[in-house]
């Protein structure tokens, strides 16, 4: 029985994946994966305000504006009623 090689581009992609998959192990292996994520899970303690927003324990007051807008003429509605009609007309 004859054996065949594979081709070339199989070859070539195997060394690709064999590559890919040692430059993945290199990048978790040397930046620490789950250290990445303890920023995040500290976060969350017991008495985080995150913690607090998210069960709804959280009261505030309601938002005032520092600058309330001036009063101005109140706005003409259309179609205008009859005694705005008249008004505006002169009559």
């Amino acid at each position: 029985m004859k054996f065949k090689l594979p081709k070339l581009r199989t070859w070539g992609v195997l060394l690709f994946a064999a590559i890919i998959l040692v430059l993945f192990g290199y990048i978790f292996a040397s930046t620490g994966f789950q250290s990445t994520y303890d920023p995040d899970i500290s976060r969350f303690s017991e008495n985080s305000i995150d913690v607090a927003m998210a069960n709804g324990t959280v009261k505030h007051e309601t938002p005032t504006m520092y600058s309330p807008p001036a009063a101005s003429k109140p706005t003409l509605l259309f179609p205008p009623s009859d005694e705005d009609l008249q008004r505006l007309s002169g009559k």
